[in-house]
């Protein structure tokens, strides 16, 4: 099994540009991921209520396809575009390159090599028996790595 390339950087620079116009990091990634999930829910009104937040005179002066709610949308779309290429944890690789994992937190990813090594080493998918299906036990489970990588 090959290491995916995990290729975040598009995603990160649209989240970067919505941060630059004087949101914090955090506030942005946060945001991104609640109005993913109130978009895909249907969800109108806490969907407006943080879009509201972003719609300032700065924001105002930006033409359509620029403003902070169409950089959210194209980062949206882009998250299952790069998940599709490679299979991983598109999504945790964001958060750690746009630099919020933090050690202060105890915030600590698994790399994706070491995900594979320990899925290996504990054999817990025999491809040559079909009807077996695989197991795993995650320790964390945080961002899923090792349960993506057992799937």
């Amino acid at each position: 099994m090959a290491s995916p390339q995990i290729d975040c950087d598009d995603i990160v620079t649209t989240l970067d540009r919505i941060r630059q116009r004087g949101h914090s990091t955090h506030t942005v990634f946060r945001d991104w991921v609640d109005l993913m999930l109130y978009a895909l829910q249907r969800r109108d009104d806490p969907y407006l209520d943080i879009i509201d937040d972003y719609r300032d005179w700065t924001d105002m002066d930006h033409p359509g396809g620029q403003r902070s709610v169409d950089l959210f949308a194209k980062a949206f779309d882009q998250l299952p575009e790069r998940m599709a290429v490679t299979d991983a944890d598109v999504l945790g690789a964001v958060y750690e390159e746009y630099g919020l994992s933090s050690d202060a937190f105890g915030q600590h990813f698994t790399p994706h090599p070491v995900c594979e090594l320990l899925v290996d080493l504990a054999g817990v998918v025999d491809e040559s028996d079909t009807d077996q299906r695989p197991t795993d036990t995650d320790p964390a489970c945080g961002s899923g790595r090792l349960l993506l990588i057992t799937a």
